[in-house]
């Protein structure tokens, strides 16, 4: 066993040479994390006392149900098994209560209805779901489960692996931020549900990755994934040039390069709206912004109940772990990507009613922030920890 005071570089070494633990720590995370997904996200609570799973999808709902999340929610409250969506008909399969987006994704992934703006910009999702629907025979809202299952599960052990690699927190702390990533608000509201949040949050950390390895290829097939996901990943944009300072002392065709390459979210976002009958820069329902057209979500600032519900809404997406946000300079990675932190949020309000599900795209920024309270309390390390990379974050006087 390691000693509590052996750090160095020896230790480090010493864990490269056993594979074997590596697998294991990632096996057990995994499992850790397909354990939170399921009890956190894929279980609907039915009262203080009961709660129904996902066995809704394939079995009718008895009589003394009917009142359950999902009877609300679907128009037929009962099995999807037989009735193939057919029986909604031109209702669009728009749900009652929560969230009424489902039933446009339903729509794409079911017969590539792309129709409606903006739910047919966000098209990658609802096209894999589909494929996977026939591949498994399986409805549109289990294939959704399946899919949001899946890769929540995979972008919380990419998350766990960005900590320890490029943020260098050690392997407890990064498994806990996995957890805390996999439990925030956003991925339990929307994971059992037809909608696309959890690839979104895919997207979100490879393009964090992409920036904090300088990856051009990866930053550009993410965040072009990204956009065609959801379009708030065009803040992504903003980051790399971010990340790119300085550009004193560069040549013309470096900071050209630059400046093309982060562009690339904004050039997907205007390409898929003109390419599927949009305007270029066409937002919620049809505005177009560059007309000075803008949803009415921004009328919620010009009362005092609006703001306070706003700011309610925003502090509820990540509670306490906003805190953490007065340890941004311990690191030059958060640093310097916490400038997407009000990009989000002023986005998030003026043009969506669902703030804390746009919210949760700053998770890469929030969550490793509040990591950094629990540094002090690991033995032998002080107020550093050295992850896997043998690096510790560099920090911003």
């Amino acid at each position: 066993m390691l000693s509590s005071m052996d750090t160095s570089e020896s230790a480090i070494l010493d864990l490269r040479k056993r594979p074997s633990r590596n697998v294991v720590f990632w096996v057990i995370s995994t499992m850790i994390f397909t354990a939170l997904v399921y009890s956190t996200s894929c279980v609907s609570v039915l009262g203080p006392e009961r709660t129904i799973t996902l066995t809704y999808f394939t079995n009718p709902l008895a009589d003394s149900m009917k009142n359950s999340a999902y009877s609300i929610e679907f128009f037929d409250r009962g099995s999807l098994r037989n009735t193939g969506l057919e029986s909604i008909g031109e209702n669009h399969w728009k749900l009652a209560r929560f969230p009424l987006d489902a039933g446009s994704y339903v729509l794409q992934a079911r017969s590539n209805d792309l129709s409606m703006a903006p739910y047919k910009y966000r098209f990658l999702p609802t096209m894999i779901v589909g494929y996977v629907s026939r591949l498994t025979g399986k409805t549109i809202p289990i294939a959704f489960a399946l899919f949001n299952f899946a890769i929540t599960v995979l972008t919380a052990t990419l998350f766990t692996h960005y900590l320890i690699r490029d943020m260098g927190f050690s392997r407890i702390i990064s498994l806990l931020g996995g957890v805390l990533f996999v439990t925030m608000v956003a991925n339990v509201q929307t994971v059992p549900y037809p909608m696309v949040e959890p690839a979104s949050f895919f997207f979100c950390i490879l393009i964090f990755i992409s920036i904090a390895r300088k990856s051009l290829v990866l930053f550009v097939l993410s965040s072009v994934l990204g956009v065609a996901t959801k379009e708030i990943l065009a803040f992504s944009s903003l980051l790399w040039i971010v990340n790119s300072f300085p550009l004193a002392n560069r040549s013309f065709r470096s900071i050209l390069t630059t400046a093309l390459i982060s562009m690339a979210p904004i050039f997907a976002f205007v390409l898929i709206r003109v390419v599927l009958g949009g305007s270029a820069f066409e937002v919620n329902y049809g505005y177009d912004m560059l007309k000075g057209e803008f949803p009415g979500y921004g009328s919620r600032l010009l009362s005092v109940g609006g703001i306070l519900d706003l700011c309610t809404k925003v502090f509820l997406s990540f509670s306490f772990l906003w805190f953490g946000l007065i340890n941004l300079k311990k690191s030059k990675i958060l640093w310097e990507n916490s400038i997407a932190i009000p990009v989000v949020v002023l986005a998030a309000i003026l043009l969506s009613s669902q703030i804390m599900r746009v919210v949760g795209v700053v998770f890469p920024i929030v969550i490793p922030a509040f990591l950094f309270f629990l540094r002090g309390f690991e033995p032998g390390h002080g107020h550093k920890t050295i992850g896997l990379s043998g690096v510790a974050p560099e920090s911003v006087s």
